[in-house]
């Protein structure tokens, strides 16, 4: 679909005309979030808050109140009399205030507050919070902060004369919940949520590009607050989001077999014992040997491969492990089975049948199939994908190897 790209150069291309038709940054945040909304959450935005998402959680609906404040000056502080700081939670309250009793009872113990910011947070207040949420204070110790900061009659007294109205049970449900999230830049953010998520990057820049552009023609058609649920949004924009359902496609057909001369075969140490103990190259082999050549030429084109995904960006540190999780149970269900009998009468078995049973269990797992959703994978590059894991460890062919190496894991 397309050359990937990294967030950096994500940011260089699209930030200019992001901010010529008047996206801001309040609206990457809102997408970000719509990213990882649930099926049945629904965020809101431009309502009570900058956005709101109602999640379910076990049957019931705890909202999250977002607010954004962005410095474009990156070296801001958002000290202790931060109005920003201050005036978000004065809104928070006064939300609370409005509502009518039975209403109120729940508001702050099915709610989360949150502040998202690139300032450099640098508040003795918030430090104050996060030691309630993390055992180190009690309220009564924060109500005499409060009590104390409102001698100096400060700019922000109003507001905590208001938290200290709530009473110290509520006050305490409230700062419980309350929490900041910074960030440098969020078309950042955006990016690697998407790839997070979709692992595709190849095409993330231009399904990206296009699904903020949508959402923000919407947006501005509307003239009208935003209301999601994750199904309307998938639905919604399922056009732009089923490129995503293109598969990458792993495959040694770009590698050449390596020169056995020039490369170090030490690499693969771990690996060729494996093979050894269950014999399938011989004890003495060499580099002439035909099924050691074999194995290593898989080794070292593996390697090569996943470099140039990685520099594509086609493989993540993410999908790296999802296909090592995806290789590692069809290995496990594959070595139990052939290995059952050998467990259930160990103290009588022959080393011959320990090794038969290996050489079984490795010839159906280099012949087994790796499955991960965003993928293709040929079965070449899932045969050299076995036994670089062989070289860690991760999975073995011979019975002691796997008492010794995995069960002791």
């Amino acid at each position: 679909m397309g050359t990937p790209v990294t967030k950096e150069e994500f940011i260089t291309r699209h930030s200019a005309y992001f901010q010529g038709i008047g996206f801001d940054v309040q609206y990457a945040a809102f997408i970000y979030y719509m990213l990882d909304l649930g099926y049945e959450d629904v965020i809101r935005y431009e309502r009570e808050d900058d956005f709101v998402i109602d999640r379910m959680c076990d049957g019931k609906i705890i909202k999250e109140y977002y607010q954004v404040k962005h410095s474009k000056d990156e070296s801001e502080k958002m000290t202790s009399a931060d109005s920003d700081f201050w005036k978000t939670i004065d809104n928070w309250v006064e939300l609370h205030n409005l509502l009518k009793p039975t209403e109120k009872e729940r508001f702050f113990i099915n709610g989360k507050f949150i502040i998202l910011t690139n300032k450099i947070v640098d508040n003795r207040f918030y430090t104050s919070f996060e030691n309630l949420q993390n055992g180190i204070c009690k309220i009564n110790d924060i109500v005499s902060e409060f009590e104390e900061a409102r001698k100096s009659s400060p700019s922000y007294e109003p507001t905590l004369t208001k938290m200290l109205n709530l009473g110290e049970d509520k006050l305490n449900q409230f700062l419980l919940k309350i929490k900041i999230i910074r960030y440098e830049n969020f078309l950042s953010s955006l990016y690697e949520q998407f790839l997070q998520k979709y692992l595709r990057p190849s095409a993330a820049d231009q399904i990206l590009n296009e699904l903020i552009g949508a959402m923000w023609s919407d947006k501005i058609k509307s003239n009208a607050p935003v209301e999601l649920s994750g199904e309307q949004f998938t639905n919604k924009y399922r056009g732009i989001l089923e490129k995503v359902s293109l598969n990458e496609n792993l495959t040694l057909e770009m590698e050449e077999e390596p020169d056995l001369d020039v490369e170090n075969e030490n690499e693969a140490s771990v690996m060729i014992e494996q093979l050894k103990s269950v014999e399938e190259v011989a004890i003495d082999s060499t580099k002439d040997d035909y099924w050691l050549t074999y194995y290593l030429g898989f080794f070292f084109r593996i390697k090569r491969a996943i470099d140039r995904f990685r520099k594509q960006q086609i493989i993540t540190i993410e999908s790296e492990k999802r296909l090592d999780k995806s290789a590692k149970s069809k290995w496990l269900g594959i070595f139990l089975k052939n290995h059952t009998e050998i467990k259930k009468d160990e103290a009588n078995v022959s080393c011959k049948e320990k090794i038969i049973a290996g050489s079984k269990t490795l010839h159906e797992t280099l012949e087994s199939p790796i499955n991960v959703n965003g993928y293709n994978v040929d079965d070449e590059f899932a045969k050299g994908w076995y036994l670089r894991m062989s070289n860690k460890l991760s999975v073995v062919w011979h019975y002691d190897w796997f008492k010794k190496y995995i069960l002791k894991k």
